[in-house]
This record gives structure tokens, C-alpha cells and sequence, in this order.
């Protein structure tokens, strides 16, 4: 039978999912009140100290995040991105094809030492300055309120621009957030992963991947 309290855990798990898939509220919002009612259940229910739960958290790999986040937004608010969108018109011009390949392996192999989630926060604003600089879409996709369709010819810079990103990951230990935090997490248990054994597992299995990738958006957008 199920106590209160894992009917209250429960209920909030489920209440905090509602709130971000309906949007009712913001979603960081949502996500601390979640935190804090389960907080609040594991004093009162003395299922563990707040202090000891805190302490738990990994606090490095947070930090380290929030660390590549400033940085990315520094490159976005100094020009940086809106340079190299600049130079990516000049190299590829309005080549999608060649494009999309070229993007995919760069950005995996970028992607293999730095973490995908703010290397695609940089990415997309990069991608979409490129496709306006070489006139395959508007202007107006710029804007940060834009929510209407790119146009198809586009869509392969995208889609390889995600496969690099989500795949190049797998290449280093601090290539995903996936790897960071279970890196982190076998460190405090006492089983420390060094950068370079897990650099002679993901190498290989990161070059297999983008190549796979790389034959799918060809056939898939390119040829048919």
C-alpha cells in the first residue's frame, strides 16, 4: 500500500509535468516549485536533512553549464556568431548540399568538446543569419518572437547541424550533458572516468555515427 508520502511525491512529479506541457506557467518557475514542495515533503516526512539533500547535488556540472551559457551569450551579444555567419555566406555560399555536410561534421566534431545544448543555443541564431546572408529566407526569421516555418530548402542545414550536435557528444567526456553528469556522479561514488579512457571508447563510435548521419540527410534531403 502506498504511503502519503509517495502519493504526495506522486502528485507533485505529475502536477510539475502538466505545468511545463501546458505552459500555465514558466517553465523555471514550475520546476522550482516543484523543488521546493519536494523539499518541503522530505523534512517534514524526515526522509532525509534539506542539508544532506543539497549536498547531494552536483554542483560542479551545474556551474560548469551555466559557465559555456555566459560564454555563448558573450559570442552572440560581441558579434562573434553574426561573424561567422558572415564567413560561412563567403565559404559555402548558397550550396545547401555541400553545406549541410560541411556543418555536420564540424559541428560534430565541435560538439565533441563542447557540451551540445549551448552549442546548439549558438548554432541556431549562427544558421539563421547564414541562410538570410545568402537570401534563401527573410529577415524576419530573426526575430526572436519568429514562430512560422523555414523554408524547406533550408531544412538540411538544420537536421545536420542536430545530428552533429546530438552525435559529435558521444566523441569526449565533457561532449553531453549526459556524459558530464555521470562522470560526476561515478566520481562520487569512487569510480573516476579519465578523459582519455573515455576518448578511446567515443572516438570511434562518434566518426561511425557521423558518417551514418551524413548518408541519411544525403538520401533523405538532398536525393529524394
Amino acid at each position: 500500500m502506498l504511503t502519503w508520502q509517495a502519493i504526495v511525491t506522486v502528485v507533485t512529479f505529475i502536477s510539475v509535468i502538466f505545468l511545463l506541457i501546458t505552459e500555465w506557467l514558466h517553465f523555471m518557475i514550475a520546476a522550482f516549485l516543484g523543488s521546493a514542495l519536494a523539499l518541503m515533503l522530505a523534512h517534514h516526512s524526515k526522509i532525509d536533512t534539506v542539508k544532506n539533500i543539497l549536498s547531494d547535488v552536483d554542483w560542479s556540472t551545474l556551474i560548469f553549464f551555466m559557465c559555456i551559457f555566459v560564454i555563448i551569450s558573450g559570442l552572440e551579444k560581441t558579434g562573434v556568431i553574426a561573424s561567422m555567419s558572415g564567413l560561412l555566406a563567403i565559404l559555402l555560399g548558397k550550396n545547401i548540399a555541400v553545406a549541410s555536410i560541411v556543418l555536420l561534421f564540424f559541428v560534430g566534431l565541435v560538439s565533441s568538446v563542447v557540451p551540445n545544448i549551448p552549442l546548439v543555443v549558438a548554432m541556431v541564431p549562427l544558421l539563421k543569419q547564414y541562410v538570410v546572408n545568402v537570401g534563401l529566407a527573410g529577415s524576419e526569421i530573426l526575430s526572436p518572437d519568429f514562430a512560422g516555418q523555414l523554408p524547406e530548402i533550408v531544412l538540411p542545414l538544420f537536421y545536420a547541424m542536430m545530428f552533429g550536435a546530438t552525435l559529435g557528444g558521444n566523441g569526449t567526456l565533457v561532449g553531453a550533458s549526459s556524459n558530464i553528469v555521470a562522470a560526476g556522479v561515478a566520481e562520487q561514488y569512487g569510480k573516476r572516468i579519465s578523459f582519455k579512457k573515455f576518448l578511446s571508447y567515443g572516438i570511434p563510435v562518434m566518426i561511425l555515427q557521423l558518417v551514418v548521419a551524413a548518408i541519411y540527410v544525403i538520401l533523405r534531403f538532398l536525393i529524394w
